[in-house]
């Protein structure tokens, strides 16, 4: 075994049990340990608990340059990929690769985090909307569900449906992005009559006094002929979601909220700080109704249909949540408890006066009108029986009526369950067959390409049974919550490593019950929310982990392990940088690089004794993997970096050993990519999975290619390896699973890996301050139609729609005039359409 790094430093024993998480290790399926969920982590987080600390990750680590705005790029990339979807699916331009590129693998049985729930008119179909996973269909008693909306590329947190025929289904995001579909989810469109800037949706209402009337609250920048107008915003769809009216506007310093009758024809109610507003004229106008004795800045508002009707208002007032009841449709208010956590998930029941429910961490019930509630059960308790109890974090409650009967449906970070016994017992209805699993990083043994270890979101450290056969997958899970990182020292599960938030996991054997060993990070250390790490290629006991220094993990056998710390200042006097990466290369095991969070590159030609900086600087690191190194196969000097790619490329190439690095960010748009790997030793394709999608990276045009195709779903792809067993590259997905890429319709030089034949389109000059050319050649006559659209998918121009001769054209665009009012700065999106294929390209607005 080579000198082991860092050998003069001082070393640190620290016992395996974690604080308050004093665990045995597993020794059997079905009741895996526990790590505490969003509120309440079993170790205490910088950043207060694992939620809000990933969200704070999420937001500081999606690094840009200033005035760079990362999350209108990554919409634009979304809607670029929805644009070029939908041409194809409706038949406008024809569609590319074979069938079979792609294979979903699972899991089949471990369900991802959902957030609303809704019984079709009819009654005969049960429709479920996920985190990232889209929206999902099966049948009303629960059962045969299948996506509806891989083509779409979001979440869905809110929905309603408008019976048929044709039957209207109106999705939206926390974020305010609605797509409807008026054909089961073949395809899918964006409603019209929106505000010109969406921040969130609040609350989709229907309105049962027509089959087609949708109410929406959004946050929005709306145009009002002289100014943009920033507000809560209220509006009106009679046509099932597919356009909308304007109606008012709401002030900022309260987050309202809008109710309707959920079984019969009747007023709408709108609640805005203390006063609860109604309307009997579609939202046109509203009377004052009453008022709450206190206001807060935030507000959910429900109803009981079997009083006048009954109203529950929950208030944010000074960090807790206050619910008051109305037993007179909202004419006085009195209040009931008083509350610190909540999720905004509040439902009553349709037909109890005294029945609620509410939901944060855990989902608690309230048979007395919200005075007492009781949890349904602890969070801790789905583990051994996650059939009939509750994952941990309410999303939504929706409570659906059926004739007579009345269900509870309870969304959370485990799926769904039901109760038709008012919450005093639940059933999880999407345990089976749900495969909207939320995958970070997956390792698949050499040893069987079926069988998978893969670290999750809030769904814990699982590992597949592969003996059970595909499709799809089954997954057990071993520990509960977030992880991700996983290596081993070959590329099997025995002495397999990979983090949690505040520890290291360590799965001893391969194998379906396999022990674990958990040994927490050094104490005051500064560490990435998923800190990066690599097993050592000659030592299966040795594993190195990124954080202001570089740690050397040692097991010394028995449950006992050591952190020793590198002498190497990575941040270089920074107290805010620290590694984000560590790659060895595998045909030279003393052949070391690193990476820091702002992008420095390191090398080692000693085993990491000593390091030498580059000149050159690389991608900052992304907001949760750190940053992805990548090491040739059979070349030690060949390399390869990846990470947030907003003011520059995302991936990064060194020939001569880590001294110097080019850019290699051809074809990609500005995205995160999240990981780097080779398809296999003998090919040594390079795969990328990203924000924007899955992509390769073509040797014969030196660009980075899209593998999506029209059979991947659309979302993003957190992770890849190379399954060689196989043919085959292994996707981790934030919202559809696990997903294998089949490569052989790259060598065999068809499939969507390769460069497509279409449309060449350019924009000039770009950026714009107004106007730009657009220019595209034909090969042949046909069809052309040119379009313009925003982020949200609006169509703001079509500039050409017929017929076209072969050959060279052009036209030309100024927005800022185009639409007779001001247009501002961001990105907007061209499509162009031929008999050749589909483009879209991207035109940024500056001043």
């Amino acid at each position: 075994m080579p000198r082991s790094p860092f050998f003069a430093c001082a070393t640190r024993l620290l016992p395996l049990s974690l604080l308050l998480l004093a665990l045995p290790a597993f020794a059997g399926w079905g009741s895996p340990q526990t790590v505490r969920p969003r509120t309440a982590p079993a170790i205490p987080l910088e950043e207060g608990n694992i939620d809000q600390a990933r969200r704070a990750w999420y937001e500081s680590l999606h690094r840009a340059a200033p005035g760079t705005d990362w999350r209108q790029i990554e919409k634009a990339n979304a809607m670029a990929g929805f644009l070029e979807r939908q041409a194809i699916l409706t038949g406008a331009a024809p569609e590319g690769g074979p069938p079979g590129s792609w294979t979903e693998l699972g899991s089949a049985n471990q369900t991802g985090r959902n957030h609303v729930t809704a019984l079709s008119p009819d009654g005969l179909s049960l429709y479920i909307g996920t985190a990232h996973g889209g929206l999902w269909k099966g049948t009303a008693s629960g059962t045969n569900f299948a996506p509806v909306s891989d083509n779409v590329g979001l979440g869905v947190h809110h929905l309603t449906i408008c019976p048929g025929p044709p039957e209207v289904i109106l999705t939206g995001t926390l974020d305010g992005s609605l797509r409807y579909t008026n054909n089961g989810g073949a395809t899918w469109f964006v409603p019209g009559g929106l505000p010109d800037a969406v921040w969130q949706l609040v609350r989709l209402r229907r309105d049962l006094g027509s089959a087609r009337r949708v109410f929406a609250l959004l946050e929005a920048w709306r145009w009002t002929g002289t100014e943009f107008d920033h507000s809560y915003q209220l509006y009106r769809s009679d046509d099932g979601g597919a356009n909308f009216l304007y109606l008012r506007s709401e002030p900022l310093n309260s987050k309202p909220d809008i109710w309707t009758d959920r079984l019969n024809p009747g007023p709408l109610y709108l609640l805005v700080a203390d006063t609860l507003k109604r309307s009997t004229t579609l939202g046109v106008s509203f009377t004052d109704v009453g008022l709450l004795p206190e206001s807060g800045d935030d507000a959910v508002l429900v109803g009981c249909e079997a009083g006048a009707p009954k109203l529950y208002a929950q208030v944010h007032v000074g960090g807790e949540w206050h619910l008051y009841s109305s037993p007179n449709a909202g004419a006085t208010w009195t209040l009931q408890s008083v509350f610190t956590n909540s999720w905004r998930s509040l439902c009553a029941s349709t037909s109890n006066l005294s029945l609620l429910l509410r939901g944060d961490v855990n989902c608690y019930r309230s048979v007395n009108g919200g005075a007492v509630f009781t949890a349904i059960n602890d969070w801790t308790d789905y583990y051994a029986d996650p059939q009939h109890k509750l994952h941990a974090d309410i999303d939504g409650i929706d409570c659906i009526r059926k004739g007579a009967a009345e269900s509870f449906y309870i969304n959370s970070d485990g799926g769904t369950c039901v109760s038709t016994d008012g919450g005093a017992t639940v059933n999880n209805i999407t345990r089976i067959g749900f495969r909207n699993a939320q995958f970070y990083s997956t390792l698949t043994s050499i040893h069987n390409p079926y069988l998978v270890a893969g670290g999750t979101q809030d769904q814990g450290y699982q590992i597949s049974h592969p003996d059970q056969g595909v499709p799809f997958l089954n997954f057990e899970q071993t520990i509960s919550g977030d992880y991700g990182h996983l290596s081993s020292t070959n590329h099997d599960h025995n002495m397999l490593y990979c983090v949690y938030p505040t520890f290291v996991l360590v799965q001893l054997s391969e194998g379906y019950a396999p022990p674990l060993d958990l040994v927490s990070f050094p104490a005051g250390e500064k560490f990435d929310f998923l800190p990066n790490l690599q097993a050592d290629p000659d030592s299966q006991g040795i594993c190195y982990v990124c954080g202001q220094k570089l740690w050397v993990l040692r097991s010394l056998g028995g449950g006992t392990y050591s952190w020793t710390p590198s002498t190497q200042d990575f941040g270089q006097g920074n107290p805010d940088d620290w590694v984000t990466a560590v790659a060895i290369a595998p045909s030279d095991h003393s052949h070391w690089y690193a990476a820091t969070k702002t992008g420095a590159l390191w090398y080692s030609l000693d085993h990491g004794d000593s390091w030498s900086l580059s000149p050159s600087t690389g991608p900052q690191a992304h907001y949760f993997y750190g940053t992805s190194l990548l090491v040739f196969p059979t070349d030690p000097n060949v390399g390869y970096v990846a990470g947030a790619g907003y003011g520059g490329p995302a991936v990064y190439q060194t020939g001569d050993g880590g001294i110097t690095w080019n850019a290699m960010g051809s074809g990609l748009p500005s995205t995160l990519i999240l990981t780097l790997a080779f398809d296999n030793p003998t090919h040594q394709e390079i795969y990328a999975a990203g924000e924007a999608g899955p992509y390769r990276f073509d040797t014969g045009t030196a660009q980075w290619v899209s593998v999506l195709g029209t059979q991947a779903p659309l979302t993003t792809y957190w992770s890849v390896e190379g399954v060689p067993a196989l043919g085959t590259v292994r996707f981790g997905t934030s919202g559809r699973g696990i997903w294998d890429y089949n490569t052989a319709a790259v060598v065999s030089g068809v499939g969507p890996g390769k460069p497509r034949a279409g449309p060449s389109l350019s924009i000039t000059p770009n950026p714009s301050r107004n106007r730009s050319t657009l220019a595209w050649s034909l090969s042949r006559a046909g069809n052309v139609r040119l379009e313009v659209f925003d982020v949200a998918g609006r169509r703001l121009a079509t500039l050409v729609d017929g017929p076209r001769a072969a050959g060279h054209h052009q036209a030309d665009l100024n927005l800022r005039t185009a639409l007779g009012r001001p247009v501002g700065d961001g990105i907007y999106l061209v499509r162009l359409v031929t008999q050749d294929g589909v483009t879209v390209g991207k035109l940024a607005l500056v001043r």
